[in-house]
């Protein structure tokens, strides 16, 4: 986005610190206006530690001010014209590494290829601005290294929008992995609650539904027996149950022979009484219950009428 430079103001400040804020060196107030005519008013910096040419890259890059060389080199001189007026310059100059300051536009130009090479933009584009800064810099020289800073400031663009992009879309996962974790956690929420009402059921209705369908005997107490206590023949499991968090929940239940009187005179198959287990405890996949249940009421029933407990 372009933006158009409407005025340049000078403002000189002493670097002082004010309510824990520090108050920069030199700073150029000025407006600008956007393409769709909208106004702001903004400063150009230059703070203690920091030399003319990266103040002014760094402002032009953060306000979308576009590759101007000339631009950038006017803005590098009023902050330079500032600190002399204040006698600030030796200050400036001496808070900044000294391994910033080279003596030639060409050490200038060299270091700033190598910054660009790295993808170090900001850096290469004030390298640049100090090359063009030298007096005396050829014609032919500057015309070349103006091409060059209006590349790097091209490239710094660029980067910063790709840096902007990818900073939303994390923004965007972060958000979207938050919510699936929130989601997660109400579903282990909702698991757990049902886990409790199944336990719950179990506790309180297990026992009647078992007698409901002569699966165990029935106590003196209505509540579901933990011994024999069936005349017939039956035989007693405990039935077990994982839960939420890997926890276990178990009740006794009876597999049962019916008799005479329930089955309206014949005395219940032990494999189909069984089966009947098996139907009401949902354990119609696990063959091998199915199978031991039923050889055990079938030893049973042997015993009962006299015969041998094992097969035939």
């Amino acid at each position: 986005r372009a933006w158009r430079l409407v005025a340049l103001l000078a403002v000189v400040a002493h670097r002082v610190i004010v309510s824990g804020e520090e108050t920069p060196l030199a700073s150029l107030g000025m407006t600008i206006t956007s393409p769709d005519g909208q106004q702001t008013s903004v400063t150009c910096d230059l703070i203690e530690g920091t030399d003319t040419a990266q103040s002014a890259v760094a402002f032009v890059a953060e306000n979308n001010l576009g590759s101007n060389a000339q631009q950038l080199l006017d803005l590098a001189r009023k902050l330079q014209a500032q600190l002399d007026a204040r006698n600030l310059a030796e200050r400036a100059k001496d808070a900044v590494n000294s391994t910033l300051f080279l003596k030639t536009a060409g050490q200038y130009k060299k270091r700033a290829s190598k910054a660009s090479g790295d993808e170090r933009h900001a850096e290469a584009a004030a390298d640049y601005v100090r090359a063009l800064l030298r007096p005396g810099l050829d014609p032919q020289a500057a015309e070349s290294i103006e091409k060059l800073l209006v590349s790097s400031m091209k490239d710094l663009a660029d980067y910063r929008e790709q840096e902007a992009k990818d900073a939303a879309e994390e923004a965007v996962r972060l958000a979207r992995e938050q919510a699936e974790a929130e989601a997660m956690a109400e579903t282990e929420r909702i698991k757990a609650e049902a886990e409790m009402d199944w336990a719950a059921w179990a506790a309180d209705q297990a026992g009647s539904l078992a007698r409901m369908n002569d699966t165990a005997p029935a106590a003196e107490d209505g509540g579901a027996s933990t011994s024999q206590a069936w005349p017939g023949v039956s035989v007693g499991l405990t039935l077990t149950k994982t839960v939420a968090d890997g926890a276990t929940q178990s009740h006794k239940a009876w597999a049962v022979l019916r008799d005479e009187a329930a089955t309206g005179g014949a005395v219940e198959d032990a494999a189909a009484a069984s089966a009947r287990f098996c139907r009401t405890w949902q354990l119609t996949t696990d063959t091998s219950t199915l199978l031991d249940v039923a050889r055990h009421l079938e030893d049973g029933q042997k015993e009962l009428r006299g015969g041998s407990g094992g097969d035939d």
